[in-house]
């Protein structure tokens, strides 16, 4: 008996996306190969959900496995739109992957268009979403900590009227974890991560700063730093840190960085690349330890600023 084919994950459908996305930027042409190392190391993230977007990719028709070589594009990537990728759910007769969802979750409750308390059926409606994909995002959200549910019935919104010491809270607990992952034993200092994330920055310093939007640098920072969450080659701690990370890029995504910071964030992770590359773990912690110090002192002068 054929087993029914399994929904692409929400990450496995944004991958994808992505994927196709980079294919067209690079001007990829039909009959190149595609490696899921290669891929993994680009978006800093581990080979299994790369080989679900592959696979969702493979069903598209966009590529095909060619064994001993990857996947090879048999599908000009330029007539392939990322939108056709296949996600579970539509939002008012469009495809939506869940993150972009969640992210729209975050700023409407940050500009006070959510109540604290909300009812699934209440959250759907204000969201336009059926059950299933209601179900799905809360949980997404509670894995987040952005939501609970309620020991009755509904969920609960933590309010954010205390986003500053969260932000605090955040820096205390990654000085205590990040300059450590590379003293752990199954720390892998993995070349060709490190050369694609520090082309990624090279190419990031010649970009106009006036025509760089702040998302644009926090998914570039976020693969930064999960990638060396990934490396350590410790599931808890590359979990924790993710979890933290991409909170932190959903509840920023629209902050206004100064030039200065962007130039110098990037010349700090450049550094801490430097480090890794010459097998330096030494210097490479302590690099880290003061990125987070000036990424902090950044962030306590911006709040200093906002109140004024």
């Amino acid at each position: 008996m054929r087993q029914a084919a399994t929904s692409p994950s929400p990450l496995q459908s944004d991958l994808a996306a992505r994927i196709v996305n980079l294919l067209k930027k690079q001007s990829v042409s039909d009959g190149e190969f595609l490696r899921e190392r290669d891929l993994s190391a680009h978006f800093g993230v581990s080979r299994t959900p790369v080989r679900g977007a592959l696979k969702l990719l493979v069903e598209q028709g966009l590529i095909k496995p060619y064994p001993g070589r990857g996947f090879m594009i048999v599908k000009s990537v330029f007539a392939f739109s990322p939108s056709a990728v296949v996600v579970d759910e539509k939002l008012n007769g469009h495809h939506a992957p869940d993150w972009q969802i969640v992210r729209r979750i975050c700023e409407m409750h940050r500009a006070g268009l959510l109540v604290d308390r909300v009812t699934r059926e209440a959250f759907c409606r204000a969201l336009g979403l059926n059950a299933a994909a209601g179900d799905r995002i809360l949980k997404m959200l509670a894995l987040l900590n952005i939501v609970a549910r309620n020991p009755g019935r509904g969920w609960t919104f933590p309010p954010l009227t205390d986003h500053d010491q969260a932000r605090r809270e955040g820096f205390a607990f990654r000085r205590i974890i990040e300059p450590q992952l590379v003293f752990e034993k199954t720390f892998e200092f993995d070349a060709d991560w490190l050369a694609d994330i520090k082309q990624q920055h090279v190419e990031f310093q010649k970009r106009d700063p006036s025509a760089t939007v702040a998302s644009d640098f926090f998914e570039m920072n976020s693969a930064f730093h999960e990638g060396l969450a990934r490396l350590s080659g410790n599931r808890y701690l590359f979990g924790e840190l993710q979890k933290h990370l991409r909170v932190r890029t959903l509840l920023d995504y629209s902050w206004e960085f100064s030039v200065e910071r962007l130039r110098q964030s990037i010349d700090e992770h450049l550094l801490i690349i430097s480090a890794l590359e010459a097998r330096d773990p030494v210097s490479a912690s302590r690099y880290i330890l003061d990125h987070l110090n000036e990424s902090e002192r950044e962030n306590e002068e911006s709040m200093q600023k906002s109140v004024r």
